[in-house]
């Protein structure tokens, strides 16, 4: 899971460990498991997020997400390259 401790890695031929940034989470798909996973985000802003995508339809930007009470500069700062919008 994201925002987890958990690290991304691959190994090279040699054996050696290079960061590999986790998949992006598309928050106009994702389900409030996957959005409370990402740094930032817990179980009641996941919700407000899912409310609102479903009361004012989709998240075309990462600035769009500032609709939801509680997403603050902070918020967006910690998902940005966390998160996608197809």
């Amino acid at each position: 899971m994201l925002g987890m401790g958990v690290q991304f890695f691959r190994l090279d031929r040699l054996g050696e460990r290079h960061f590999t940034p986790p998949p992006a989470v598309a928050v106009n798909r994702a389900e409030a498991a996957e959005l409370v996973a990402l740094p930032g985000i817990g179980p009641v802003m996941a919700e407000r997020i899912l409310q609102d995508r479903k009361m004012h339809g989709r998240f075309l930007t990462l600035s769009d997400l500032k609709r939801v009470k509680g997403v603050t500069p902070k918020v967006l700062e910690k998902v940005k390259g966390l998160v996608r919008f197809d």
